[in-house]
């Protein structure tokens, strides 16, 4: 060390100080110099050979000397690998004390943090009920304009509002007519038969009438809500188990040999698990290119397998498997076009779009 720098050294143990000491004749040491030559709350100091008696809370902290020591080491370089481990150690001192207040403080901090997952879903819920708001708005802004045109229509005709009344009030009047001929002991079968052809006309005319007048109420519009019927969702809660995994619980499978043919090393194989506990496959076949969909089972008890493969004729540029409700849903984009294509869980087609792209 330079001499320049000795003062940050204890001068007896020759140790670089941590929390440096004054002693009454006004010399630094450390602390554990302290301890190792005080007897019975005596310092037998070696630098005025006196005896210093201890105060109970032990020899003042040199302040300044610890401030300058402090300052000197931050500007101080002593090449990358000091450095690294300064870091390192100021890392750990942070974790000692984020570790230390999740134990001093252990049902606190297992509130605060669930506290910050419902903030956060509140705060989601408060985005997505504004977005609701807005949009409800605008769906009752239509309504409201439609209703005063539809009023301001309805103003506008009250001719035809007249001539549909006529034909209500012509209505009520056939009623009571038959009404009261029904009320008779002496029905003849005749009679019956005309009254029911009357009554059927009527019955049809008052239909078509009610019709043309909601055309008139509402000038031949019919306003409808359809609801959105996707669902709406703020959010999920997602538990992630953070144990280490442990492969050596788990069954490792070598893909060529499982495979019917073998993989392109430079496409990526995409795995996909179906509700029914199977998993999907998708490769492209090394010697032809073409695409490959496999279905394997790898419970104990059963055995399962189902090879479907498309004959391309030209390169994959790009590829997407989905495994949903055991559909499965197969996007291949080529040089040329897009195909997308829905299969149920024994790879059988059920639906096949595709488009051409230039």
């Amino acid at each position: 060390m330079d001499d320049d720098e000795s003062f940050i050294c204890c001068p007896i143990c020759s140790g670089q100080f941590v929390y440096p000491r004054v002693l009454p004749c006004g010399e630094s040491i450390c602390l554990a110099c302290i301890k190792a030559n005080t007897n019975e709350k005596v310092y037998n100091c070696k630098f005025c050979n006196k005896h210093h008696d201890v105060p109970n809370e032990g020899f003042p902290e040199n302040r300044h000397l610890y401030k300058l020591i402090q300052s000197l080491e931050s500007k101080l370089y002593r090449g990358p690998l000091y450095q690294e481990i300064r870091l390192s150690l100021n890392n750990i001192e942070e974790i000692i004390r984020d570790v230390s207040q999740d134990l001093n403080n252990g049902k606190h901090e297992i509130h605060e943090y669930c506290l910050k997952l419902i903030n956060e879903i509140d705060l989601n819920t408060e985005k997505l009920i504004n977005k609701i708001n807005i949009s409800r708005e605008s769906l009752v802004s239509q309504v409201l304009n439609f209703e005063k045109e539809s009023l301001d229509n309805f103003d506008m005709n009250s001719k035809s509002i007249k001539n549909h009344q006529s034909t209500l009030n012509e209505s009520r009047n056939l009623v009571e007519v038959e009404k009261n001929f029904l009320k008779s002991l002496n029905l003849d079968e005749e009679k019956l038969k005309d009254k029911i052809s009357r009554v059927k006309t009527a019955e049809w005319r008052l239909h078509s009438e009610k019709r043309k007048l909601k055309n008139t109420l509402f000038k031949n519009f019919d306003l409808n809500f359809i609801p959105n019927k996707l669902w709406l969702q703020v959010g999920r809660i997602e538990k992630v188990n953070n144990l280490e995994i442990d492969l050596k619980k788990f069954r490792e499978i070598d893909l060529e040999k499982l495979f019917s043919s073998k993989p392109d090393r430079y496409h990526t194989i995409e795995v996909e698990k179906m509700d029914n506990g199977n998993f999907v496959f998708f490769y492209l076949e090394q010697s032809s290119k073409n695409w490959i969909v496999e279905i394997h089972s790898f419970e104990e008890d059963r055995t399962f397998f189902r090879c479907l493969k498309e004959v391309t004729g030209e390169y994959l540029n790009y590829s997407r498997i989905k495994a949903f409700k055991n559909r499965i849903v197969i996007y291949t984009c080529f040089k040329n076009s897009r195909i997308l294509r829905i299969c149920d869980e024994n790879l059988k087609s059920l639906v096949c779009k595709s488009c051409p792209y230039h």
